[in-house]
């Protein structure tokens, strides 16, 4: 669980420290469509943070920011790959309440874990690769340290999945966390774990 929380802070600072930086000339040469969605993402972040600038709570830029991630995200997909092989057996209106749950929970994941941005600088490669299921978007982010490469995985006109260097899945990491509570509680219990973290983190 530990290493999870490291992997979700590491992924939405990397956004983060992205979002100043939308605009660019990168930003109107971008013919392929995979790499604008993610240049859109990140300029409709650079908005919602400014105007949430000021010391808002973490509910009000959920509310700014649910608009920005639904829209570049297909949450509907990543809750079906992330559930696995436990979702044909989830009822259907649990499986809506439980979209809706992960939804919630990647919204307010986002705002809690965003911060100010001082000097950080991005490259977001225009080159994109092919894999069997969607387009590889590639980028690095540069924070003082290290690069960190942050991959999006985009399918149907929306993300599917985030890479963290180049290996680290975020779909993989969340099958692993959901499965051990699908195994242990049902699709009952998932559905409380997701709704009482988020209510955690707006609450925060």
């Amino acid at each position: 669980m530990n290493d999870l929380k490291k992997f979700d802070r590491r992924l939405v600072l990397s956004v983060a420290f992205l979002a100043p930086f939308a605009g660019t000339a990168a930003q109107a040469q971008a013919a392929d469509p995979a790499v604008a969605l993610i240049e859109r993402f990140y300029a409709s972040l650079r908005a919602a943070m400014a105007r949430a600038a000021g010391g808002v709570t973490v509910a009000d830029k959920a509310r700014l920011l649910t608009g920005p991630v639904n829209s570049t995200f297909d949450t509907a997909a990543m809750t079906r790959l992330a559930v696995g092989q436990y979702w044909s057996s989830i009822p259907g209106g649990q499986q809506g309440a439980i979209q809706q749950a992960f939804s919630r929970f990647l919204v307010a994941s986002y705002a809690k874990q965003i911060r100010g941005f001082s000097g950080e600088r991005f490259e977001v490669s225009p080159e994109t690769e092919k894999r069997r299921v969607g387009t590889l978007v590639r980028s690095k982010v540069y924070d003082g340290s290290s690069p960190t490469s942050v991959d999006y995985l985009v399918a149907g006109g929306r993300v599917v999945d985030v890479y963290l260097n180049n290996s680290v899945s975020e779909l993989a990491s969340r099958r692993a966390e959901f499965e051990s509570i699908l195994s242990s509680g049902g699709a009952s219990a998932l559905l409380s774990s997701l709704t009482e973290r988020t209510n955690r983190l707006l609450a925060s």
